[in-house]
């Protein structure tokens, strides 16, 4: 999933950020969110075309040479260009982008709207996936062997924005979310037959406005509007639920990471967090968040197992949010909380819910789903 800012060419940085098609510097996110409203951004960034050569890349041509907006990335020339885009990286965020999740039921592939039922097969309260009837689908969705099948049946995307899985002897149209038998004709015939009635596309329309609307409610967070509501209004009543992380984890295994060098900690079947994350120890500075204490490398695996340690991690409240049940929170100290995701502490609810907004925690969140999802690809050829 990539940034509206990297869409429009804002090249971020820690300390600033510049936009490339404007050549100018930005001081802020809130700046830049000001910046790509004005038409002379707008113009310029018209101006400034992806290559030809790496339209499929998203790589454009800016003022001093070239920018990735999948990597937030300067190139200085075309060969640079073509190693780039054939780095491990740069294809995980290319496989990534397609796919986008807007609030808690809609999902963007490839452009097209589509709802969660529809993309993980669930029909009329009954997984055609696995062939068997679901009752709560969340839990369903979130089980490995539905995983497993998820992966088996791949979703073709055709003519008129079409998305359709293959089933024996019938295909689901992904934006009906119906079950349809095919006919004596070829199957790109029947398919595209169904694309062009009327039905199909009504729901085509009102899916499109629909993402339209929950994407612009997310670019609203982006900016620290939240729905034109200040923050002591958005504070009212936000936890739902608040257990310790023993009463809160079901189970947890870990998996390598070999293309990005690392271990994540999978929590539930479907919570995917760095290993670092996961023990509360900061990536930069190896401080321990739960006991308030700094280590070196080689003192972090003993002072997991200290009683300590093991004992703040039972007892340390996992938050969750009505606005986000999806999000992975816990309170390490009053009124401080740890993102899961990044490894970040935000200092208040309010603060945590504006950094669900960032850019940054929406990369983070996807770059999850993705290991996850590469593990269980890789898990399931063996």
């Amino acid at each position: 999933m990539t940034s509206k800012f990297n869409k429009n060419a804002i090249l971020l940085g820690s300390a600033y950020s510049s936009c490339l098609v404007c050549d100018t510097y930005i001081s802020s996110e809130v700046d830049a969110a000001k910046h790509i409203l004005k038409e002379e951004h707008k113009a310029n960034l018209d101006a400034s075309r992806f290559v030809d050569e790496f339209v499929d890349d998203y790589i454009r041509k800016v003022k001093k040479g070239f920018y990735c907006e999948l990597c937030n990335q300067c190139i200085a020339t075309m060969d640079i260009g073509r190693v780039h885009v054939s780095e491990n990286e740069h294809i995980r965020r290319k496989d990534t982008s397609c796919f986008e999740c807007l609030g808690n039921d809609l999902i963007i592939y490839k452009d097209v709207a589509i709802t969660k039922e529809a993309w993980n097969g669930i029909v009329e309260n009954k997984c055609i996936l696995c062939d068997i009837q679901c009752d709560d689908m969340e839990d369903h969705i979130s089980n490995a062997d539905h995983l497993a099948k998820m992966l088996q049946v791949e979703v073709e995307f055709r003519i008129y924005n079409g998305l359709y899985r293959m089933m024996d002897n019938s295909f689901q149209c992904l934006t009906c979310n119906e079950v349809f038998r095919l006919v004596k004709t070829s199957i790109q015939a029947c398919v595209t037959t169904h694309f062009l009635r009327s039905k199909h596309k009504q729901i085509q329309e009102k899916l499109a406005k629909a993402a339209k609307d929950a994407t612009d409610i997310v670019q609203l967070k982006e900016f620290g509007q939240y729905f034109n509501k200040n923050k002591s209004e958005l504070s009212k009543d936000l936890i739902i639920k608040k257990e310790t992380m023993e009463q809160f984890i079901n189970n947890f295994y870990s998996i390598e990471v070999p293309f990005l060098g690392g271990t994540d900690i999978v929590i539930n079947t479907k919570i995917v967090v760095n290993v670092f994350s996961f023990y509360f120890i900061t990536k930069d500075t190896l401080k321990c968040m739960a006991c308030n204490v700094k280590l070196t490398i080689d003192q972090i695996d003993s002072h997991n197992v200290t009683l300590k340690h093991e004992t703040a991690m039972k007892e340390t409240p996992v938050i969750t949010l009505k606005s986000a049940e999806d999000e992975f929170i816990r309170e390490v100290r009053p009124d401080v909380y740890h993102c899961g995701f990044c490894n970040s502490i935000e200092h208040g609810l309010d603060n945590m819910l504006e950094h669900f907004g960032t850019f940054g925690h929406r990369e983070s969140r996807t770059s999850a789903s993705w290991r996850l999802h590469m593990y269980l690809v890789t898990k399931n050829k063996n």
